[in-house]
């Protein structure tokens, strides 16, 4: 009895112990306690809540392990560009002994600066104080460690989701800081700052186990028909663009640009033709809107198909055409891609004709003759006018449509008795005649001695003088 007695004194020495162990191994095996506190802002990273202007963090007491454990953090996958709230399970090694106060900084704005968490836009945390194996060394709000290694959990909002080293990975850079020293009172999480310029530790390419999904396009063009003979009259080609979605998240389409010189860097230029702008074919482009604007993520595709006649060659010619969209998440993508169409030789041809320039023209003599025939009277010629060459002699006549006269023997006045040989007058006048069955009309106007005139007309056709000859080759 006395022996059962003294071990169960023993047993009972032991129980609280026992517990201890037990309870501090829950802690390490089981969910693990939060740190102290979290504040975000550009005014709690390391370099301008510390007041110093450059901190060295040249020394390495305090460092966070990689974490590889996929159940450490949560959500296990963000979109590029958006921000989400982060909780990750953290191991953190001391290497030295007792050190207090200790921050953790990390950078969620995306690395922009490259330094860690020393600016930009920050979180700072701070560890727990109790249960074991947290420790209050100082009596302080910010907890303490000492050499070995303890995990804590924080969770961290506003957390940009960024991929800066391409990897698939969350880069989220981060800076430890704390004091050598116990005499310094930490009340609030802006307490944890490294106690000299030395005393902190940056860690720039520092990541965590959450996948980065985004958008990423591929883009290839094909011609039908690819090879044609017709190059000087332009031949249409019917031209397809196949968008790839290689990425993993989902990309919609908003342009597809025809591109001539394959440059990139001036694609915007209105030289170029728009051939799809949200989903649209443009006014007067020969096109067909996409088969589909939202593009699948891992392998999904899209194809657009327009007409565009091309000219020149003979050879190759390269033709490109640039997709342009953006992610769920509003990234801008673009893809490009090119064909090559061949444009062969065509042999040259040629006709020749050969035609007269001007028109073959003769000079004609006409012959003119006026009679008088008033019984009683003599009559006096005063003018004569032929309609297509004008005036022949006198004044007051029309002009011509074929005129002028080259020359004549006519004159006037004329004097013409009521009988005998002076009764009428004769002359001739000489005019270019340019066509086969020319006709023309001379009026003589003649007056009396009474003041009194009247009009004679008389016609004459030319048919086919000699002297229109055929043109000599």
């Amino acid at each position: 009895m006395q022996r059962f007695t003294k071990f169960s004194h023993l047993y009972q020495g032991l129980l609280p112990i026992l517990l201890g162990v037990l309870a501090v191994g829950g802690l390490l095996l089981g969910a693990q306690p939060v740190f102290a506190g979290t504040i975000t802002g550009s005014d709690v990273c390391l370099t301008p809540l510390s007041g110093l202007s450059n901190p060295g963090c040249t020394a390495g007491d305090i460092s966070l392990s990689a974490i590889t454990n996929q159940a450490d953090v949560s959500p296990s996958q963000c979109t590029e560009g958006e921000t989400f709230t982060l909780t990750a399970t953290f191991t953190i090694v001391t290497t030295a002994t007792t050190r207090y106060d200790i921050g953790i900084y990390f950078d969620i704005g995306g690395d922009t600066e490259g330094d860690g968490a020393k600016t930009g836009t920050c979180s700072l945390s701070t560890l727990p104080t109790s249960p074991p194996p947290y420790l209050d060394k100082d009596g302080d709000f910010c907890g303490d460690t000492v050499k070995g290694t303890v995990r804590a959990t924080v969770t961290i909002p506003g957390v940009l989701c960024a991929d800066p080293d391409g990897d698939g990975l969350l880069n989220l850079p981060y800076c430890t800081s704390w004091d050598n020293n116990s005499n310094t009172a930490c009340t609030t999480e802006r307490g944890a700052k490294p106690g000299t310029t030395s005393k902190c530790n940056c860690q720039p390419a520092f990541q965590v186990p959450v996948h980065v999904t985004a958008g990423e396009i591929t883009a290839t063009k094909s011609a039908d028909p690819s090879l044609f003979n017709e190059s000087e009259l332009g031949t249409s080609v019917n031209f397809t663009v196949t968008v790839t979605n290689i990425g993993d998240a989902a990309v919609t389409l908003s342009t597809i640009v025809d591109d001539p010189d394959k440059n990139p860097a001036t694609i915007n230029s209105t030289t170029y033709t728009t051939i799809l702008t949200g989903g649209i074919c443009p006014a007067g482009q020969q096109c067909a809107s996409c088969n589909t604007l939202t593009v699948a993520p891992s392998g999904g595709t899209a194809a657009c198909t327009f007409a565009r006649t091309v000219t020149g060659g003979p050879g190759p010619q390269t033709d490109r055409a640039c997709a342009n969209g953006t992610d769920t998440n509003g990234n801008p993508l673009q893809g490009c891609g090119e064909v090559t169409v061949t444009i062969g030789n065509v042999n040259p041809s040629a006709t020749v004709t050969k035609t007269p320039q001007g028109t073959v023209c003769a000079t004609v003599r006409y012959n003119v003759t006026v009679q008088n025939t008033d019984p009683a009277e003599s009559i006096t010629l005063d003018k004569l006018c032929d309609d297509k060459f004008g005036t022949i002699i006198g004044t007051g006549c029309a002009v011509g449509t074929e005129g002028p006269i080259i020359g004549t023997t006519c004159a006037v006045p004329q004097t013409l008795t009521v009988s005998g040989t002076t009764s009428s007058y004769s002359c001739t006048f000489d005019a270019e005649v340019c066509t086969a069955g020319h006709q023309d009309t001379v009026t003589a106007t003649v007056s009396d001695n009474d003041g009194h005139s009247t009009t004679a007309v008389g016609s004459a056709t030319v048919n086919a003088p000699p002297a229109f000859l055929p043109p000599t080759p």
